[in-house]
């Protein structure tokens, strides 16, 4: 990379947070880019499965949250935000 600033580099140029994890995001995307390869295939291995995830409805009024809910019925799993 420019200025010779890779993946490895960065990981002893900038401490461990946010801007170190967007900037070695956006250099695995590159690189996976240039190579035409998903990320798993970089790093040889096999290819990932999907996983089933909930989908979060926000604290809202009763019926706000209803129509959400009924807009997202096709989802797997809704998980609701509740509050006292």
């Amino acid at each position: 990379m420019r200025n010779g600033l890779d993946r490895l580099t960065l990981q002893s140029r900038l401490p461990a947070g946010a801007a170190r994890n967007a900037l070695d995001c956006a250099l695995w995307d590159l690189e996976c880019k240039l190579y035409r390869q998903r990320i798993w295939q970089l790093l040889t291995l096999p290819v990932p499965h999907t996983l089933e995830t909930a989908y979060t409805l926000s604290l809202d009024t009763p019926e706000h949250m209803r129509q959400a809910a009924e807009k997202q019925a096709n989802r797997p799993l809704l998980k609701l935000k509740l509050a006292d």
